[in-house]
């Protein structure tokens, strides 16, 4: 019901916005508040008793889902603000506290998948890599040096990069250490 009440008072609304968009005194009622709040004549105040008026009806409605609010700021921030620019030194107001124009905003999922590739990248070049250094070093010690050193890295990489718990990074770097071994040994024979 309230819904229906709502589209007849926009409705209405829109009306008057298009009759005082050809007079010159009002033209600027339907993108500025200011404008639109303190006029002074009876008629130019019709406007302004809509908008209040459905004001108090949407007091009655349920509150917009965060996803359609969040929707709406963005597309209100868009290069030609949704094609309807507002205007006044209010023209701001719909956007979140704490954003200002030094703030960037990146989509999570554009991130996640970015940091999917390097995490799947870096887990399949590790143990390749460890296994072409020994391969290549003749030495054992040096070999014995460089399982270390890529057991390190690979602990290092898991803590960093993943949410493993401290068993999980330890089962899996001795895992990762036991393949090198069993690499070093076998290249001996």
């Amino acid at each position: 019901m309230v819904k229906a009440e709502l589209t007849h008072l926009e409705q209405e609304l829109e009306n008057l916005a298009r009759r005082d968009a050809d007079n010159a005194e009002r033209l600027y009622y339907a993108k500025d508040w200011w404008s639109l709040s303190h006029n002074e004549a009876e008629e130019e105040a019709e406007q302004w008793e809509k908008v209040l008026e459905i004001r108090d009806k949407l007091g009655q409605y349920r509150t917009p889902s965060s996803y359609d609010l969040d929707f709406l700021r963005k597309w209100l921030i868009r290069p030609r603000m949704g094609n309807f620019p507002l205007l006044g030194i209010d023209r701001h107001s719909y956007i979140e506290d704490g954003m200002g124009p030094d703030i960037c905003e990146y989509d999570d999922s554009l991130l996640a998948a970015t940091l999917r590739v390097i995490v799947t990248v870096v887990a399949s070049l590790l143990p390749v890599c460890s296994v072409v250094v020994q391969y290549f070093v003749t030495s054992d010690l040096l070999r014995l040096a460089t399982i270390i050193a890529a057991s390190t890295l690979f602990a290092l990489a898991l803590a960093l990069m993943t949410n493993a718990r401290m068993i999980e990074v330890f089962a899996a770097t001795s895992a990762y250490a036991a393949v090198n071994v069993v690499f070093l040994s076998n290249t001996k024979a």
